[in-house]
């Protein structure tokens, strides 16, 4: 490199490249006073103004007061400390050194010898985060130092990077050798913080060599670091062994994918810890074929007819089931919970499968031992079928998947076509999965919703938890992201451009179809909209599976997530107004920009969340796709009331329960393309119809009309209309309880604030039906029948 081009470089605004041929340059002209000036300039950048006064120093006292370099020292002054000296070191030191003792590894009896190598080095701290050393008493502005001028802390944070994979929902797992200096593991824990998924994963930091360890750990405050728990500090010579057995004995999750490593390694571990891993990874793939090898032949002869004979003949045996879900989900985890417990009440064997903290993934192995230990006779998988876990579970075992959520992986023929006679749906039946994407209808049938009738019921609450919870208006919701914030995410999150700029796009519209949705259907307005936007984006007609996708994906959330902030707007503006008492409980709800003032935590799925429930006058619920919501049968069952905004969806389940009765019955009217009954003569049409006028959408005709391509569709399809989706239903009078405005919110909640009697008959009405039809136990028993007359039907 020529001297014109260092001093380009010099002026590049790249100290870290500079100053190490700096350095050297230096060391063979050190009366090379521009180039000494262009050193300290970019050692000022730094923030190390010792080192770069030093060098200041050495300039010739006939050029001193140039007026660059009288600038130079100026700036200079200003500069923070950046002297770190062993006695803040040693402090640093003995902070670290008393965690890490507390977790088992005690390095305090190295502190004297580390004092001694201490006062060997100077070090000065750089204001973008790295420590710089070099061999005290070095000669003034010598700009040779122990560790070669490199950004360490910036090479760490660009490596950790390689811990969250654009493919992936959550972070890997790692290793970090070294600790010295500590940049990796501060820059690996950061960049593997929870995400919204709450998935924290396992690191390990291995030093084989502790006086190496002594050096980082006195460079910067790792108290925090050395407390968490998904930390794991291996140090000595025999850490490659304890890292090699700590993994063997949990080889159900899943092993460490990344290995980084610290620069200032002078002594590796051994083995090597990228051999170790590798004969690991072996073994744990070793495993799982003697395990797949076991539970494969054992599924294999077990056909339909062995299935039917189980199912109906158990003799004596009780039937065992697998629930396989993510502990990430906090409903799914619940949810798999209460499952287990009604089946255990209802004589089962039932066990659920997760992963063990909130710092693992389970591996395949977890899901092979589970198999092969219970031999379940039914996997109930919450969200994920067979498809997505083909090579995990045989085609021989009889599989329910539970549907919850409209997730992406459902919507793809592949999944609707490979349902076997042994593959069931439950839960909320998406059309579009069987007219579109496949999926049979004979193995299916519709549970939107239940409640554990065990876990909520109206005792009364003990009093210290009365205290707590009492107020007059509560909401549960983990669903605190602001509107904003949540679609900037899914804009990141978008799978492809095209996406990203249909999502823009839709914004307006989904603020626009909430507006509206007391007197439009919003899943209609929504659904037209994502079709013009993408017709938009991708300049052709879009395919019905990325219709599917960005609706359930993006426009229904958000338009869902606007909905509850609304309302939660609306409570907020009232309980200012009115002096009452809002809580908002949940996760997240504290750092609301707007909200934060109601917030009150999070609550344990148990006789925490039942005296929140009964403990508030009015609990408000609302959803953009259908009222009826797992906390609104808690609530109920809990003694509590539920007040829900409506929108014009809501009509969709009692609609669609009368359309199915009349449809029973000969029509008063048969014209050639619709139906009529004569709304006076069929008591069930009178009761929606009043319905319809006290929600404020009166029907203008006598006549209750059913166009006969929907009549066709209904019997087609009412296999998948479920008991629980008709909201007027389930809470006993939709128009009694519902709110589309705050007015109308702020009347009800004066009702039940000055009329006890109401809310006392109104808790009553609101857990008749789910008390009788939607608990867990009642789901099980639908769930088993479903199951025998599949399996009979298909030995048949």
């Amino acid at each position: 490199m020529s001297r014109d081009d260092l001093v380009r470089l010099g002026r590049a605004g790249r100290p870290w490249e500079f100053l190490g041929v700096a350095a050297a340059a230096l060391a063979i002209a050190p009366m090379d006073h521009g180039i000494r000036f262009l050193a300290a300039a970019n050692l000022a950048r730094l923030g190390l103004k010792t080192i770069a006064q030093e060098m200041l120093d050495r300039v010739p006292e006939s050029v001193r007061h140039h007026p660059d370099i009288t600038a130079l020292s100026a700036a200079l002054s200003g500069l923070p400390n950046d002297q770190l000296p062993p006695s803040t070191r040693e402090q640093l030191l003995r902070g670290n050194l008393d965690v890490l003792a507390e977790r088992g590894t005690d390095l305090r009896g190295l502190i004297a010898s580390w004092r001694e190598r201490a006062a060997e080095v100077e070090c000065f701290r750089c204001l973008d985060g790295n420590i710089v050393r070099r061999v005290a008493h070095s000669p003034k502005g010598d700009l040779r130092v122990l560790a070669w001028w490199r950004d360490d802390r910036g090479r760490a944070a660009e490596s950790a990077k390689s811990l969250r994979r654009a493919d992936r929902s959550f972070a890997d797992t790692a290793v970090v050798e070294g600790i010295d200096p500590p940049w990796t593991l501060i820059e690996a824990r950061k960049a593997t913080e929870a995400d919204y998924i709450g998935h924290r994963p396992r690191l390990w930091v291995v030093q084989a060599e502790p006086t190496e360890a002594m050096e980082g750990l006195s460079m910067a405050d790792l108290r925090e670091a050395l407390r968490d728990p998904r930390m794991e500090f291996l140090i000595g010579g025999g850490a490659t062994g304890q890292l090699r057995d700590s993994l063997r004995a949990g080889l159900e999750q899943a092993l460490p994918a990344v290995l980084l490593f610290s620069p200032g390694v002078k002594t590796p571990a051994s083995p090597a810890l990228s051999d170790m891993l590798n004969a690991v990874t072996q073994e744990q793939c070793d495993e799982l074929e003697r395990l797949h090898a076991s539970v494969w032949a054992r599924y294999a002869d077990r056909d339909l007819a062995y299935w039917h004979a189980r199912y109906t003949r158990p003799q004596g045996r009780p039937l065992r089931v697998l629930i396989p879900v993510s502990r990430f989900s906090t409903f799914v985890r619940h949810a798999a919970a209460d499952l287990a417990g009604a089946l255990r009440r209802a004589g089962c064997q039932a066990e659920v499968l997760q992963e063990p903290d909130d710092h693992s993934r389970l591996s395949a192995v977890a899901y092979a031992r589970a198999l092969d230990d219970l031999d379940p006779d039914l996997v109930v998988s919450i969200n994920i079928p067979r498809h997505q876990l083909r090579n995990v579970f045989p085609e021989n075992l009889p599989f329910v998947c539970w549907l919850q959520d409209a997730m992406p992986h459902l919507f793809d023929e592949r999944a609707g076509k490979s349902q076997g006679p042994m593959d069931f749906l439950a839960g909320y039946l998406f059309g579009e999965l069987f007219s579109k994407f496949g999926y049979p209808r004979d193995r299916a049938f519709p549970s939107t919703v239940v409640a554990d009738g065990a876990k909520f019921h109206p005792a009364a609450v003990a009093p210290s938890l009365a205290d707590r919870f009492r107020c007059d208006i509560a909401f549960v919701s983990h669903h605190s992201e602001s509107p904003d914030a949540m679609h900037q995410r899914l804009a990141r999150e978008a799978p492809e451009p095209s996406i990203r700029e249909a999502f823009e796009r839709l914004r307006p519209d989904v603020h626009a179809a909430v507006s509206r949705c007391d007197v439009f259907p919003p899943s209609r307005a929504l659904r037209t909209s994502v079709i013009e936007r993408l017709r938009e984006t991708l300049g052709a007609e879009p395919p019905e599976r990325t219709v599917s996708l960005v609706l359930r994906l993006y426009a229904m959330p958000l338009a869902d997530r606007v909905l509850r902030h609304e309302m939660v707007g609306w409570a907020a503006d009232l309980s200012h107004r009115r002096g009452l008492r809002l809580h908002l409980y949940g996760k997240g709800w504290d750092k609301h920009a707007t909200f934060r003032e109601f917030a009150r935590g999070t609550l344990d799925h148990s006789e925490e969340l039942r005296a929140a429930y009964q403990c508030a006058s009015v609990n408000l619920h609302t959803s953009i796709s259908a009222l009826v919501h797992q906390r609104v049968l808690e609530c109920a069952l809990s003694g509590g009331v539920t007040l829900v905004r409506f929108q014009r969806d809501a009509f969709a389940g009692p609609k669609t329960s009368v359309q199915l009765a009349l449809l029973d019955l000969p029509a008063d009217i048969d014209e050639p393309d619709r139906l009529g009954y004569v709304i006076a003569d069929h008591p069930r049409a009178m009761s929606l119809t009043a319905l319809y006028a006290r929600i404020g959408a009166p029907l203008a005709d006598h006549v209750f009309w059913i166009p006969k391509a929907r009549a066709e569709a209904l019997r087609r399809d009412a296999f998948a209309h479920s008991i629980d989706q008709d909201a007027n239903q389930v809470l006993g009078d939709l128009g009694e309880f519902s709110f589309a405005a705050a007015d109308r919110l702020a009347m009800l909640v004066d009702r039940a604030l000055t009329n006890p009697t109401w809310r006392t008959a109104a808790s009553k009405m609101q857990a008749r039906f789910p008390r009788a039809h939607l608990t867990y136990d009642s789901f099980v028993g639908r769930l088993f029948e479903s199951v025998r007359k599949g399996l009979a039907g298909g030995a048949a």
